[in-house]
């Protein structure tokens, strides 16, 4: 496991300190959101850029669409999206331990995609109830 996981302190909450701790570690996060699906709502974000307030709100409403449809195979909710384009890609990732929560990571054209999706995956691994990797 990697030290971006020092980043979260022991307790539920991923606090806007851990997401820039997050995006200190892993360059290819130029912007990362930690949302609440269920009140649509972001609860902490760091960016390279000063989103205004409807861009964030735009996102949060995106990352609840991507993992609100059911896959058809097996009707469960999906617990990753990935977008890319021109301008980028974006990776939203659902938590593991609070599944109405997702993380969203934006990144330039370019980023290690499957790199960046991996510091994601073990940034939401840690056991937030000790602080300990899982």
């Amino acid at each position: 496991m990697s030290d971006h996981h020092a980043c979260l302190a022991p307790g539920l909450a991923v606090t806007r300190a851990a997401i820039a701790c997050f995006r200190s570690d892993v360059s290819d996060c130029v912007a990362a959101l930690w949302s609440d699906m269920k009140a649509d709502i972001v609860l902490a974000n760091d960016a390279d850029l000063d989103f205004p307030q409807e861009h964030l709100d735009a996102l949060c409403t995106a990352t609840t669409l991507a993992l609100s449809v059911p896959i058809e195979v097996d009707g469960d909710l999906p617990v990753q999206a990935v977008f890319l384009g021109r301008s980028g890609g974006r990776i939203v990732l659902r938590d593991p331990v609070l599944p109405t929560h997702a993380m969203t990571c934006l990144c330039a054209p370019g980023a290690d995609l499957v790199r960046l999706r991996q510091a994601m995956v073990d940034f939401l691994a840690q056991d937030r109830q000790t602080g300990a990797d899982r």
